[in-house]
């Protein structure tokens, strides 16, 4: 029998006869090795002299032959090897000296001014690459490290670490195994990481790699708490938030990362996001995001900052959608009132922490049993990670205050009667899900809180063993469970809920069961059933409000959320004689509750922050202008017939270039190719090469506009640059001037002179990049003062328009700064209040008889303009900051790992800029 294995250095073989079941033999002094590639792969042959079949075992050592960071992620690095080993204190020692220390001579001056923090990005202990291969954790000195700490071999143990097994010694083997990585990869890349920084007068932050996905996150963090506890300010990341929000987990590895904080006495948490979330995204989507971070414990919104060029090569990573509010988004231009907005909120919550009664286990340990899932690529269906995970989103649907109990917490747990105490923090319910392994230090504990009669939910499972010291468990006897207690857990027949007394057990058959309202409304009765009365309570809090509730020294604060389209009433019971504030957008008032009740509208998207504060406690936020709301008896104004429409940039054209043939850039033009230019019906799209085209050769693309009517001045945005030629008509385009739009290759040029009534065709030759990837060719864009009708044809044509969506009304692909302008009037009777609202979910800013009335970047789109009307005709500017999702929806990149693009061929009008007319309400006196 012969096995190839194909990359690494041979380390072991083993069989597993398979009617002996347990039996391994190490048989790597039978084999015969035949090696290839310099010892890097090779041929295994071994002959059975039984007569019984067996499973061989063939355990080889990856290389990584290069030193810098895992980039297999990249669109146009796939199989690129590459990893420091991050548990190998050599490796780390040398990567901080070519690295780091690099950074230190050259702006080591600015260190603790200008420069105060190390971002730490995606770094993992192992390259998650090799595990999507199948392979497992390993470093240079694992063995002897292994060996050091356990005092017995790992090599022919390694059978262990690839399939399930219950038997004692295969728990054991796995459990010292992770744990040992988990040391060296705390030891090595965070703890001397950590210290480079403490000793260099800056902060250690970023986030590790894996953040929510148990079995991912056990592998790659080891041990999550004291992997990510050890940051100054430990992080996670939401790449693609914009199209996570509205899922229902989103953003559930949020509470870890509080919890992490909470316990290890950091006052500090930060995200990095927005990025990878597409030209969709607008302002107040990212303040979705934002708000739905701060409701975990997220302190800090790091954006992802990420040059981004639309030139020839996509970023797809992960989802095929390039990052957004970058330089060259035009909202980004407005993006401190997010900041502002942020700010405020992070400030109040630095002084507090989050309340939580309950406790829900993270099991880190079942994790590393189960990695045969993730090896075996049965993970996708684990329960396991939707069993932790689902838990703790239903307690944060239902409102319900909990933290996340880690492992390592095990020596700084203490039990008191039916408390748990972790780091002096108080619980009186713990909630296992799905384990059956864990450690002795933590099991114990737990049995003595079971036996003390402390509130304990079972998921799916009871624990039996520690997987350190294999002592066993009998957990429903320390529960003083009744026999069909006991054997609740033997039978599958879907969802059952089973209570006896302090003790819920809650079994499943299906992954989506934890999504379920029933499971949400089974476990919130029983958790909240033992949880003492908050200070800030809600007896009926409104369909898709959520609010979560934070403690601090003299401060007590509450956010409510009102994640929907629709203003909503809240009544919130106050019980406490402290003084309260509200801080609603950036700005705090101080209110009264009446009769112990305070009542909120909270707009659309909204999260005020109410706060109880003590004697002598500030809030470092501006005071609240007391207006009252306009109320009473009320008329709308009319708008005259006439709106018109200007953009500050020209009207814009994309053009969907698409390959034709292979061509080399020569200066020249056949009337070959300018034919098969004119009437190639799409033969190619715009990431599939022709035959005879592959990266680094060249290559002819074609792209055809119409024109009805030539207007005065027509110019072509490019992108092309190098040895790249554009033919409009059969004419060599010449003249480019530089500019700087959406990146560095950005030109123009006049093309006015060339343009033709009817069928236009611009030709491209150029060269595909010469490194792999999804690239998107060059981009060509028209430009100029024109609308387009229906079919898309340049017309010229005046700026009269409805108070609508301009993408209808021939400006279909335009994004950027725009203008809206009308008028309405006022008789001498109106004497009141006058407020507009507007119908959109753009930027805008609304100036009123040439004066500024200010800017709404997200709703409610509505502003009192009473200081700026008069008696008669009033002139209204609705000037608009637009994403540029009409420019570049036609553009469609596919969300899997090819980041391929293509052109959308059904494009809708979207709704950008007015969605209708604005209407102007007067409030009578």
């Amino acid at each position: 029998m012969e096995i190839w294995y194909t990359k690494g250095k041979l380390l072991n073989v083993m069989a597993e006869y398979c009617d002996k079941v347990g039996e391994r033999v190490d048989i790597t002094d039978q084999v015969t090795v035949e090696e290839v590639a310099g010892g890097r792969s090779g041929r295994v042959m071994w002959k059975n002299n039984s007569c019984c079949p067996a499973k061989v075992w063939v355990f080889c050592q990856v290389y990584n032959e290069n030193i810098g960071a895992n980039v297999g992620w990249a669109s146009f690095a796939k199989g690129t090897i590459g990893f420091t080993d991050t548990m190998n204190k050599k490796a780390i020692q040398k990567f901080l000296d070519i690295n780091n220390e690099a950074y230190r001579k050259k702006l080591g001056h600015k260190f603790g001014t200008k420069i105060t923090r190390l971002f730490s990005d995606e770094t993992s202990m192992s390259d998650s690459v090799d595990l999507n291969d199948h392979t497992v954790t390993y470093s240079n000195i694992m063995e002897e490290e292994f060996e050091k700490e356990h005092g017995y071999t790992i090599r022919d143990k390694f059978i262990a670490l690839t399939r399930h097994s219950n038997c004692d010694e295969d728990i054991k083997v796995r459990y010292d195994y992770y744990n040992t990585c988990a040391r060296l990869y705390r030891e090595a890349y965070i703890e001397m990481v950590s210290d480079w920084c403490h000793k260099n007068g800056i902060e250690f932050t970023g986030h590790l790699r894996a953040n929510g996905v148990l079995l991912h996150m056990a592998l790659q963090q080891g041990r999550c708490y004291e992997s990510n506890s050890r940051m100054d300010i430990p992080g996670m990341d939401t790449v693609g938030s914009y199209w996570h929000l509205d899922e229902d987990g989103y953003p559930g590895d949020g509470k870890v990362l509080a919890s992490v904080a909470k316990f290890a006495g950091k006052d500090r948490t930060m995200c990095e996001t927005f990025s990878g979330s597409g030209w969709e995204m607008r302002l107040e989507d990212a303040k979705r995001v934002t708000n739905k971070l701060m409701m975990v414990g997220v302190t800090y919104i790091v954006y992802q900052s990420a040059a981004y060029s639309f030139s020839e090569g996509r970023k797809w990573g992960p989802i095929g959608y390039p990052p957004s509010f970058g330089f060259n988004n035009p909202a980004f231009y407005h993006y401190n009132a997010l900041t502002d907005y942020c700010a405020v909120r992070s400030s109040v919550m630095t002084k507090t922490k989050p309340l939580g009664n309950a406790l829900v286990m993270l099991p880190n340990v079942e994790a590393w049993m189960r990695t045969h899932e993730w090896l075996h690529r049965w993970f996708p269906n684990g329960m396991l990670d939707a069993c932790w995970f689902g838990c703790s989103m239903a307690l944060q649907k239902k409102s319900i205050e909990h933290d996340i109990f880690f492992e390592s917490l095990g020596k700084d747990t203490v039990v008191e009667g039916k408390t748990i105490k972790v780091k002096g923090y108080s619980y009186d319910t713990m909630i296992v899900p799905m384990i059956n392994y864990s450690e002795q230090t933590v099991l114990d504990k737990l049995e003595q809180f079971a036996k003390n009669g402390g509130r304990l939910v079972f998921l799916d499972s009871f624990p039996f063993c520690a997987a350190d010291t294999l002592k066993k468990y009998d957990f429903p006897a320390a529960c003083g469970l009744s026999e069909e207690g006991r054997h609740f857990f033997d039978k599958k027949d879907g969802y059952k809920v089973h209570t006896e007394g302090n003790v819920m057990l809650v079994r499943f058959t299906e992954k989506k069961t934890f999504e379920s309202d029933e499971f949400r409304n089974d476990i919130g009765s029983f958790v909240r059933a033992g949880s003492p009365e908050y200070v800030i309570e809600c007896d009926d809090i409104p369909k898709g409000v959520y609010i979560a509730r934070r403690d601090g020294e003299g401060l007590r604060s509450a956010f409510v959320f009102n994640d929907t389209n629709e203003t909503k009433k809240v009544i919130l019971r106050i019980n406490s004689s402290d003084d309260i504030c509200v801080l609603e957008g950036v700005a705090v008032s101080d209110h009264t509750a009446e009769n112990g009740k305070l009542t909120l509208e909270i707009p659309p998207h909204e999260m005020p922050m109410v706060m109880l504060k003590a004697e002598g406690v500030t809030i470092e936020a501006p005071k609240a202008e007391k207006k009252a709301k306009p109320a009473g008896a009320s008329h709308t104004a009319a708008f005259d017939k006439e709106w018109h429409f200007t953009t500050v940039e020209n009207n814009m054209l994309p053009l969907q270039m698409r390959y034709l043939t292979a061509a080399e850039p020569c200066k020249t033009l056949s009337p070959e190719l300018q034919a098969l230019a004119e009437t190639a019906d799409s033969p190619h799209s715009c990431y599939a090469f022709p035959g005879g085209v592959t990266f680094g050769s060249g290559y002819a693309a074609a792209a055809r506009f119409e024109v009805k009517d030539i207007p005065e001045y027509l110019e072509l945005f490019n992108e092309v640059s190098g040895d790249g030629e554009l033919w409009l008509n059969g004419h060599l385009l010449s003249g480019f001037k530089k500019v700087f739009v959406w990146g560095a290759k950005d030109s123009v040029t006049d093309i006015t002179p060339y343009v033709k009534k009817g069928t236009n065709t611009l030709v491209m030759i150029n060269r595909v990049p010469s490194w792999g990837g999804p690239h998107g060719m060059p981009w060509c864009v028209v430009r100029g003062g024109f609308r387009l009708d229906s079919t898309d044809a340049i017309t010229v044509g005046d700026s009269v328009v409805k108070p609508d969506i301009y993408t209808a009304q021939g400006w279909r692909y335009f994004g950027g700064n725009c203008c809206y302008s009308g008028s309405f009037n006022l008789t001498e009777q109106d004497k009141g209040r006058v407020v507009i609202s507007i119908d959109t979910t753009d930027i805008v800013e609304v100036v009123i008889n040439g004066v500024s009335a200010g800017e709404l970047v997200w709703r409610p789109f509505e502003l009192d303009i009473t200081e700026l009307c008069k008696a008669g005709k009033n002139t209204v500017e609705l000037k608009f900051t637009t994403n540029y999702l009409a420019t570049m929806g036609f553009q469609k990149i596919s969300r899997d790992s090819s980041g391929k693009l293509v052109y959308n061929t059904d494009l809708p009008y979207y709704k950008i800029g007015l969605c209708g007319e604005p209407v102007v309400t007067v409030f009578e006196k």
